[in-house]
């Protein structure tokens, strides 16, 4: 991997990763004496505190921490740039979307970049994860609909849909929150965008998982829905992902009080990115796919 900038930084981040001057210069090929050297010799050029030293562990300083995450943003534009000079910019795009969105808008977004010839690598997993793929240069870009720090990474909202209660038919239509919390709660691992909305709505109202009697994590969004089917508790979800088992019965969305949330779904990717025309073009596809969605 080539580098964009100064030895020294290099090394911070590589301090940063290993956690220790030992493991930073065994990665680097060079001494640990050097690495202590070139440290010191950053602080004071920086005029910074960058590292605590903690026996032979090292920790890093609020400054350093956000210096290190900044260049960790470079080097990966820093690449893509490379890329793009090498005329290697038509490689495959690597896409994400969390578990409950590549349910939704991967399969007509994959179709047209089939019809299109385009070269997609695709990855599912949660919220969480996706960012931090994306912040280490492994994914361009996420389908996400959790709750995320904006000023960290570039966005185009994609649209809102509606997040809603849901359960068997063979509970009634409209419940207190205290006839819900009677009900098992089917909810996603932590990490995921769809147990984040619902956290922070409980929240907001002086209510949390804690507050159900039974709460089972499961990290598919098609287990809880087939266990929904067979009248084992509630959940919340998008309801886009069972319209058609509401149309045809086999489920309902449930009327709770004050419970009304209809959440953005966003194209994340890493602020500065060079490949942004790419990811204007895949948002338009997928606001026309939620628009068609949305009139059914």
């Amino acid at each position: 991997m080539t580098h964009l900038f100064d030895h020294r930084l290099e090394t911070l981040v590589m301090v940063a990763t290993t956690g220790s001057f030992t493991a930073a210069a065994q990665a680097l090929y060079i001494s640990q004496p050097a690495v202590s050297q070139q440290i010191r010799s950053l602080e004071m050029d920086l005029r910074l505190d960058l590292v605590v030293r903690q026996g032979k562990n090292v920790q890093l300083t609020p400054a350093a921490r956000e210096l290190v995450a900044y260049l960790r943003h470079q080097q990966v534009h820093h690449e893509q740039l490379l890329t793009k000079l090498r005329q290697e910019e038509r490689g495959p795009l690597r896409l994400g979307a969390t578990l409950s969105l590549s349910q939704l808008l991967l399969p007509p977004l994959l179709h047209r970049a089939l019809k299109d010839g385009w070269q997609v690598n695709s990855q599912v997993a949660n919220t969480g994860q996706l960012l931090t793929l994306i912040e280490q240069g492994s994914l361009d870009v996420a389908l996400i609909e959790g709750n995320f720090n904006k000023k960290d990474f570039g966005t185009i909202e994609l649209g809102t849909v509606p997040f809603v209660p849901v359960g068997g038919t063979d509970l009634p239509t409209t419940m207190t929150w205290e006839e819900v919390f009677h009900q098992p709660l089917l909810v996603r691992e932590e990490g995921s965008g769809t147990r984040a909305i619902l956290t922070a709505w409980l929240a907001s109202h002086n209510y949390s998982l804690a507050d159900f009697e039974q709460v089972i994590t499961l990290n598919n969004p098609t287990t809880i829905i087939n266990l929904l089917k067979e009248g084992s508790g509630v959940s919340f979800m998008y309801r886009d992902l069972v319209a058609d088992d509401i149309d045809q019965r086999r489920l309902q969305d449930l009327n709770l009080p004050r419970f009304a949330v209809a959440h953005p779904l966003n194209l994340v990717y890493l602020k500065g990115s060079i490949r942004i025309k790419d990811y204007q073009r895949i948002a338009q596809i997928l606001q026309r796919a939620l628009g068609k969605q949305g009139q059914n």
